[in-house]
């Protein structure tokens, strides 16, 4: 829930004349930056091992749908899943852009490129900034509680804002949270700005990490957590510059985000494990086909009876047979809940 800045008579941040000095608690960020990155360390060692291209698909999927979700556009994931595999070739521009994007970590951002993604994730042709005054609106009464600087300051702050993104020695993790609050402060377009926001962050966190690849999925977290998001994003935009509040609650998620990331890396690969395992061991083909479903993903993870019927293409019953099968041969175990709200999981 954002505020009014004018309610305390404040100015917005983008009023004063040197409002992108930014000032935070070094002591404070220093530390949690730390934590951030020992998990990290923990995620690329883990990954490098694995190096599995398809989770890492799956996690772009996820971000994909939860980047449109923090604006309120709901996406099918099984549609986006078919673009995402599509890479360069995808039919839709946005998701060419989306996926590029973080593939492509290494190139500079531009003027052109910039105005290049929101074409394509608008559909709309015209690569200019907004010509209107760039306000956001409350849900609730429709009065204005935040508005960028005038189209009239757009092309010199967006230039002053690429230089410092291609320039500025700084800590990648850190240009990166900085990087999200000043963009949403310009607000330089008169839609798609969190999306363009949000895919410059996740271009700048590639780039901080050694693997170049998207291993977690911190719009995931936003998304799970977007009232703190909206609000602590308001109140540093009614501030005087100091941006610790900002990047302390950025820097958590982004470390839930990664712990996710690590969590799923390791089921990855202890699923990879458990494969090479059972079939040395020999499984009966049906039964091989439903566990190899499961580690590619074709099946979640925990499933249920619906979930191997709908892969197989058999009955309720039938799909419970194997899975029976499968629980004697102590390669998948039930939850605890009964019925059919029971799921189950992989015996790693």
């Amino acid at each position: 829930m954002r505020r009014k800045c004018y309610i305390d008579n404040m100015l917005y941040i983008h009023q004063f004349p040197d409002w992108t000095r930014f000032r935070f608690d070094s002591k404070a960020i220093i530390n949690e930056l730390g934590q951030v990155r020992l998990e990290e360390g923990r995620l690329l060692g883990i990954s490098e091992m694995l190096d599995d291209d398809t989770l890492e698909a799956e996690t772009i999927v996820r971000d994909i749908v939860a980047t449109y979700a923090i604006d309120g556009q709901q996406l099918n994931s099984e549609l986006v899943q078919e673009q995402v595999n599509k890479k360069e070739k995808a039919d839709k521009a946005a998701f060419r852009s989306l996926v590029g994007a973080v593939r492509n970590f290494r190139d500079e951002i531009d003027e052109a490129r910039i105005l290049g993604w929101h074409a394509s994730i608008t559909g709309k042709p015209q690569r200019q900034y907004r010509s209107g005054p760039g306000q956001i609106h409350s849900r609730t009464d429709n009065s204005v509680v935040f508005a960028g600087p005038g189209p009239e300051r757009l092309q010199h702050e967006m230039g002053n804002f690429i230089t410092w993104l291609n320039t500025a020695q700084l800590d990648p993790v850190l240009k990166a949270a900085i990087a999200q609050f000043w963009f949403l402060t310009i607000r330089p377009f008169d839609e798609a700005n969190g999306k363009i926001a949000r895919l410059i962050t996740n271009r700048l966190l590639v780039r901080a990490e050694s693997a170049g690849r998207l291993q977690y999925s911190i719009n995931e977290q936003v998304l799970g957590d977007s009232d703190s998001y909206f609000r602590i994003l308001g109140a540093a935009q009614c501030g005087n510059g100091d941006l610790t509040e900002w990047i302390l609650w950025f820097l958590q998620t982004l470390r839930k985000a990664i712990q996710n990331g690590l969590a799923a890396i390791k089921m990855r690969a202890d699923m990879v494990k458990f494969k090479g395992k059972k079939s040395a061991e020999g499984l009966q083909p049906r039964a091989q086909k439903i566990v190899d479903a499961v580690i590619a993903g074709k099946i979640p993870h925990p499933f249920k009876v619906k979930d191997v019927a709908g892969f197989t293409g058999t009955s309720h019953d039938s799909a419970l047979r194997d899975i029976q099968k499968l629980i004697a041969q102590k390669l998948v175990e039930p939850s605890k809940k009964g019925g059919r709200s029971t799921s189950y999981s992989l015996v790693l």
